[in-house]
């Protein structure tokens, strides 16, 4: 597709599929389900420019994108979407990068090219659940959103580095998980720096965990940190620049491995 083209499909679902590369224009369906299925066998899947709106828009609720690459998926020029659910794949070369203007559900994000990264950003507030979450090898996975970011499956990594972002709260919910085999881990509340100390939270709940193995974590917020289970063999800095540092639950340690640095401003544990 060119830039400024365009397929609209009302109510109908819309699939694309091609041996080599797909570049997208504007795409655009209120079709429920899995509205939008776009696969590429060998390529990558392509921004051709701006100019004629989102890449991608959904308008139906709970409409899933489905986007299958062996090339990249907004490799070196995110696709911008405007989309609910999001499921996506990569197994050949190539980064996943998306930008959403709205509210995202991340049910599941696979990059399988040993060396690509993954960096995923909503206007809104992103809540990875409902699938198997988000995985690279040794890539980088950074998931960012201008509101908050809530957790309810996994992220992992062999070797990248994990960043966790919101401008606004950061929730883990029980069960999910953020890991890493000697990745760097980051998990921040109010990146934007408009926090104040009841605004810019970091949540786990007491089954929700964060394992860097190797790697160092960091933990920042300007109001309370309350942990689950945290650990790493190297070493954790966990600082709540106007809230405390609380205990989420007793299932697990909330610190465990390493040496960590606790730094608040009302008060630990």
């Amino acid at each position: 597709m060119a830039s400024g083209s365009s397929i609209s499909a009302g109510s109908g679902a819309i699939e694309l599929a091609a041996s080599g590369n797909i570049q997208l224009g504007n795409l655009q369906t209120n079709a429920v389900g899995s509205a939008v299925i776009i696969t590429s066998e060998t390529g990558a899947i392509t921004d051709a420019g701006d100019s004629s709106g989102p890449d991608i828009r959904t308008t139906a609720a709970n409409a899933v994108v489905i986007l299958n690459a062996a090339g990249g998926i907004g490799s070196g020029n995110a696709l911008e979407t405007d989309i609910d659910i999001l499921v996506a794949s990569n197994n050949g070369s190539g980064n996943i990068s998306l930008s959403d203007s709205g509210s995202l559900t991340v049910q599941q994000v696979l990059q399988e090219a040993s060396t690509g990264s993954v960096t995923l950003h909503a206007l809104g507030t992103m809540t990875v659940a409902g699938g198997s979450g988000v995985s690279t090898v040794t890539g980088n996975a950074s998931l960012t959103a201008s509101a908050d970011l809530i957790l309810g499956s996994g992220i992992s990594t062999t070797s990248g580095a994990i960043i966790f972002a919101a401008h606004g709260n950061v929730q883990l919910n029980g069960g999910s998980a953020i890991l890493s085999s000697s990745g760097n881990v980051l998990v921040r509340a109010d990146a934007d720096g408009n926090g104040s100390a009841t605004n810019g939270t970091i949540v786990m709940s007491d089954t929700a965990s964060i394992d860097a193995g190797a790697g160092e974590i960091d933990m920042l917020a300007p109001a309370d940190i309350v942990l689950g289970s945290v650990s790493t063999a190297s070493e954790g800095r966990i600082t709540s620049t106007m809230g405390s540092i609380l205990d989420g639950g007793d299932t697990d340690p909330e610190l465990s491995g390493g040496a960590f640095a606790l730094r608040a401003a009302n008060g630990i544990g």
